[in-house]
Protein backbone atom coordinates (compact mmCIF):
# COMPACT_ATOMS: atom_id res chain seq x y z
CA UNK A 1 0.00 0.00 0.00
CA UNK A 2 1.03 3.48 -0.95
CA UNK A 3 0.59 6.61 0.83
CA UNK A 4 0.58 10.21 -0.04
CA UNK A 5 1.02 13.23 2.27
CA UNK A 6 0.77 16.43 0.45
CA UNK A 7 2.54 19.49 2.43
CA UNK A 8 2.90 23.06 2.15
CA UNK A 9 5.21 24.80 4.64
CA UNK A 10 3.96 27.99 6.22
CA UNK A 11 6.44 30.61 6.97
CA UNK A 12 7.12 31.83 10.72
CA UNK A 13 7.05 35.08 11.02
CA UNK A 14 8.27 35.34 14.59
CA UNK A 15 10.87 36.71 16.35
CA UNK A 16 13.52 36.24 13.71
CA UNK A 17 11.62 37.69 10.96
CA UNK A 18 13.35 41.01 10.18
CA UNK A 19 10.81 43.52 8.56
CA UNK A 20 12.46 46.00 6.47
CA UNK A 21 10.46 48.66 4.97
CA UNK A 22 6.67 46.93 6.22
CA UNK A 23 7.70 43.80 4.24
CA UNK A 24 9.63 40.92 5.71
CA UNK A 25 12.89 39.56 4.50
CA UNK A 26 11.75 35.92 3.22
CA UNK A 27 15.32 34.79 2.88
CA UNK A 28 15.77 34.77 7.32
CA UNK A 29 12.16 33.35 7.34
CA UNK A 30 12.13 29.46 9.33
CA UNK A 31 9.21 27.10 7.33
CA UNK A 32 7.30 24.43 9.14
CA UNK A 33 4.83 22.12 8.72
CA UNK A 34 1.30 23.22 10.61
CA UNK A 35 -0.64 21.22 12.75
CA UNK A 36 -3.16 19.56 10.38
CA UNK A 37 -0.45 18.46 7.57
CA UNK A 38 1.35 17.15 10.83
CA UNK A 39 -1.58 15.75 11.48
CA UNK A 40 -1.62 14.04 8.14
CA UNK A 41 1.96 12.66 8.11
CA UNK A 42 1.59 11.40 11.31
CA UNK A 43 -1.50 9.34 10.23
CA UNK A 44 0.58 7.97 7.45
CA UNK A 45 3.54 7.30 9.94
CA UNK A 46 1.18 5.08 12.00
CA UNK A 47 -0.16 3.43 9.08
CA UNK A 48 3.50 2.52 7.62
CA UNK A 49 4.82 1.41 11.49
CA UNK A 50 2.00 -0.93 11.78
CA UNK A 51 1.11 -2.37 8.52
CA UNK A 52 4.67 -1.43 6.66
CA UNK A 53 2.61 0.76 3.95
CA UNK A 54 5.46 3.29 2.01
CA UNK A 55 5.01 6.95 2.73
CA UNK A 56 5.74 10.04 0.35
CA UNK A 57 5.96 13.41 1.22
CA UNK A 58 4.72 16.10 -1.90
CA UNK A 59 5.18 19.58 -2.08
CA UNK A 60 5.96 22.46 -4.58
CA UNK A 61 9.58 23.39 -4.69
CA UNK A 62 10.43 26.23 -3.19
CA UNK A 63 13.95 27.09 -2.00
CA UNK A 64 12.70 27.92 1.44
CA UNK A 65 11.07 24.87 2.28
CA UNK A 66 14.03 22.37 1.48
CA UNK A 67 15.36 22.39 5.56
CA UNK A 68 11.86 22.11 6.53
CA UNK A 69 11.08 18.78 4.36
CA UNK A 70 14.36 17.26 4.94
CA UNK A 71 13.85 17.50 8.61
CA UNK A 72 10.18 16.38 7.91
CA UNK A 73 11.74 13.24 5.89
CA UNK A 74 13.61 12.12 8.95
CA UNK A 75 10.36 11.07 10.87
CA UNK A 76 10.70 7.98 8.65
CA UNK A 77 9.02 8.74 4.96
CA UNK A 78 10.34 6.60 2.14
CA UNK A 79 10.39 9.63 -0.13
CA UNK A 80 10.30 13.05 -0.57
CA UNK A 81 9.37 14.80 -3.75
CA UNK A 82 9.25 18.29 -4.98
CA UNK A 83 7.15 19.50 -8.01
CA UNK A 84 7.83 22.28 -10.37
CA UNK A 85 5.21 25.34 -10.04
CA UNK A 86 5.01 28.67 -10.95
CA UNK A 87 3.43 31.14 -8.99
CA UNK A 88 2.31 29.45 -5.56
CA UNK A 89 -1.51 29.09 -5.88
CA UNK A 90 -3.97 26.96 -4.64
CA UNK A 91 -5.34 26.13 -8.07
CA UNK A 92 -1.56 25.78 -9.53
CA UNK A 93 -0.10 23.67 -6.22
CA UNK A 94 -3.76 21.48 -6.93
CA UNK A 95 -2.76 20.89 -10.20
CA UNK A 96 0.58 19.62 -10.49
CA UNK A 97 0.30 17.35 -7.76
CA UNK A 98 -3.22 15.91 -9.39
CA UNK A 99 -1.22 15.61 -12.32
CA UNK A 100 1.80 14.24 -10.32
CA UNK A 101 -1.19 11.73 -8.68
CA UNK A 102 -2.69 10.87 -11.69
CA UNK A 103 1.12 9.51 -12.95
CA UNK A 104 2.04 7.70 -9.55
CA UNK A 105 -1.08 5.78 -8.37
CA UNK A 106 -1.55 5.70 -4.34
CA UNK A 107 -3.81 3.92 -2.37
CA UNK A 108 -4.69 7.29 -0.11
CA UNK A 109 -3.67 10.50 -0.36
CA UNK A 110 -3.62 12.69 2.61
CA UNK A 111 -3.78 16.59 3.48
CA UNK A 112 -4.17 18.85 6.48
CA UNK A 113 -8.05 19.56 6.80
CA UNK A 114 -6.98 23.68 6.61
CA UNK A 115 -4.45 25.39 5.01
CA UNK A 116 -2.80 28.24 6.49
CA UNK A 117 -0.94 28.97 3.51
CA UNK A 118 -4.28 29.38 1.88
CA UNK A 119 -6.51 30.39 4.43
CA UNK A 120 -9.16 27.66 3.45
CA UNK A 121 -10.27 24.16 4.24
CA UNK A 122 -10.77 23.72 0.64
CA UNK A 123 -7.85 22.61 -0.50
CA UNK A 124 -8.46 18.46 -0.46
CA UNK A 125 -11.68 19.08 -2.13
CA UNK A 126 -10.00 20.42 -5.43
CA UNK A 127 -7.32 17.80 -5.05
CA UNK A 128 -9.81 14.80 -4.83
CA UNK A 129 -11.97 16.51 -7.72
CA UNK A 130 -8.99 16.22 -10.02
CA UNK A 131 -8.21 13.47 -9.20
CA UNK A 132 -11.80 12.01 -9.36
CA UNK A 133 -11.37 9.78 -5.85
CA UNK A 134 -13.66 9.61 -2.90
CA UNK A 135 -12.96 12.45 0.05
CA UNK A 136 -13.83 12.15 3.66
CA UNK A 137 -12.88 15.85 5.54
CA UNK A 138 -12.14 16.27 9.29
CA UNK A 139 -10.42 12.56 9.63
CA UNK A 140 -9.05 11.18 13.25
CA UNK A 141 -7.71 7.83 12.43
CA UNK A 142 -7.19 5.24 9.87
CA UNK A 143 -6.72 1.49 10.48
CA UNK A 144 -6.31 -1.36 8.34
CA UNK A 145 -7.73 -4.16 8.68
CA UNK A 146 -5.54 -7.06 6.78
CA UNK A 147 -7.69 -10.21 6.97
CA UNK A 148 -10.32 -8.58 4.62
CA UNK A 149 -8.28 -5.65 3.35
CA UNK A 150 -10.44 -2.43 4.40
CA UNK A 151 -9.49 0.70 6.16
CA UNK A 152 -11.69 1.85 8.51
CA UNK A 153 -11.77 5.83 8.97
CA UNK A 154 -13.52 7.76 11.64
CA UNK A 155 -13.93 11.43 11.51
CA UNK A 156 -15.75 14.31 13.00
CA UNK A 157 -18.92 15.31 11.90
CA UNK A 158 -19.79 18.85 12.13
CA UNK A 159 -22.00 18.54 14.69
CA UNK A 160 -18.66 16.74 16.78
CA UNK A 161 -20.22 13.53 16.69
CA UNK A 162 -17.86 10.67 16.02
CA UNK A 163 -18.99 8.76 12.64
CA UNK A 164 -16.96 5.67 10.72
CA UNK A 165 -16.67 4.46 7.50
CA UNK A 166 -14.90 1.73 5.74
CA UNK A 167 -14.15 1.26 2.66
CA UNK A 168 -11.47 -1.49 0.69
CA UNK A 169 -11.01 1.68 -2.38
CA UNK A 170 -8.62 4.15 -3.15
CA UNK A 171 -9.59 7.45 -1.10
CA UNK A 172 -8.33 10.68 -0.37
CA UNK A 173 -8.88 12.30 3.72
CA UNK A 174 -8.19 15.54 4.86
CA UNK A 175 -7.36 15.22 8.64
CA UNK A 176 -7.94 17.22 11.32
CA UNK A 177 -6.04 15.19 14.64
CA UNK A 178 -4.19 12.48 14.56
CA UNK A 179 -4.45 9.53 16.99
CA UNK A 180 -0.83 9.78 18.38
CA UNK A 181 1.71 12.13 18.58
CA UNK A 182 4.90 11.04 16.31
CA UNK A 183 7.66 9.72 18.10
CA UNK A 184 10.69 12.13 17.20
CA UNK A 185 13.40 10.51 15.18
CA UNK A 186 16.79 9.80 16.83
CA UNK A 187 18.74 12.58 16.86
CA UNK A 188 21.19 11.00 14.49
CA UNK A 189 18.34 10.68 11.83
CA UNK A 190 17.94 14.51 12.36
CA UNK A 191 21.76 15.51 12.36
CA UNK A 192 21.52 13.97 9.02
CA UNK A 193 18.25 15.44 7.82
CA UNK A 194 20.33 17.64 5.61
CA UNK A 195 21.90 14.56 3.27
CA UNK A 196 17.83 13.15 2.80
CA UNK A 197 17.35 13.38 -1.08
CA UNK A 198 14.43 15.43 -2.53
CA UNK A 199 13.43 14.75 -5.54
CA UNK A 200 12.95 16.89 -7.94
CA UNK A 201 10.22 16.52 -10.81
CA UNK A 202 10.05 19.46 -13.61
CA UNK A 203 7.93 17.72 -16.21
CA UNK A 204 4.86 17.74 -14.58
CA UNK A 205 3.09 20.73 -15.26
CA UNK A 206 0.08 22.63 -14.15
CA UNK A 207 -2.01 21.50 -17.17
CA UNK A 208 -5.27 20.14 -14.54
CA UNK A 209 -8.10 22.34 -14.11
CA UNK A 210 -10.61 21.91 -11.35
CA UNK A 211 -13.14 19.31 -12.94
CA UNK A 212 -16.75 19.93 -13.70
CA UNK A 213 -17.46 16.45 -13.65
CA UNK A 214 -17.24 16.23 -9.45
CA UNK A 215 -15.60 13.73 -7.53
CA UNK A 216 -17.30 10.58 -5.60
CA UNK A 217 -17.80 11.64 -2.15
CA UNK A 218 -18.08 9.29 1.11
CA UNK A 219 -20.70 11.86 2.40
CA UNK A 220 -22.56 15.25 2.17
CA UNK A 221 -19.61 18.29 2.37
CA UNK A 222 -21.67 21.23 3.32
CA UNK A 223 -19.51 21.12 6.11
CA UNK A 224 -16.47 21.31 4.16
CA UNK A 225 -18.30 24.58 1.94
CA UNK A 226 -19.81 26.13 5.30
CA UNK A 227 -15.58 25.36 6.91
CA UNK A 228 -14.35 27.53 3.85
CA UNK A 229 -16.37 30.53 3.81
CA UNK A 230 -16.01 30.60 7.59
CA UNK A 231 -12.22 30.73 6.91
CA UNK A 232 -12.36 33.80 4.04
CA UNK A 233 -11.75 31.95 1.36
CA UNK A 234 -12.29 33.58 -2.24
CA UNK A 235 -14.94 33.15 -4.04
CA UNK A 236 -13.60 31.13 -7.11
CA UNK A 237 -12.61 28.27 -4.67
CA UNK A 238 -16.19 28.76 -2.61
CA UNK A 239 -17.36 28.10 -6.04
CA UNK A 240 -15.43 25.18 -7.01
CA UNK A 241 -16.48 23.20 -3.65
CA UNK A 242 -20.46 24.06 -4.14
CA UNK A 243 -19.92 22.36 -7.67
CA UNK A 244 -18.60 19.64 -5.43
CA UNK A 245 -21.97 19.31 -3.69
CA UNK A 246 -23.68 17.95 -6.55
CA UNK A 247 -23.00 14.71 -7.22
CA UNK A 248 -24.02 10.59 -7.03
CA UNK A 249 -22.26 10.07 -3.29
CA UNK A 250 -20.93 6.29 -2.57
CA UNK A 251 -21.96 6.07 1.42
CA UNK A 252 -20.31 3.58 2.94
CA UNK A 253 -20.41 3.55 6.35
Amino acid sequence: MKICVCVNPVPDFGNKCIITNGMPEYGNIVYYIDEYDMAAYQTALLLKKRYGFSVTILAVKNDSYEKCLKRLRAYGADRCVWLKIGQETIDNCASVMSSFLKVNQHDIVLTGAFSHNFSTSGFAAILAGNVKNPLLSNVISIDYFEDDKNFIIKKKSYDHTIEEYKTSGKFHASVISAETSVNYPAAINLMQSDNNAIDYIENITSSVECSDESCSSFRDPVSDVTGTFAAGSDKDISMKLIKLIDKKEILLR
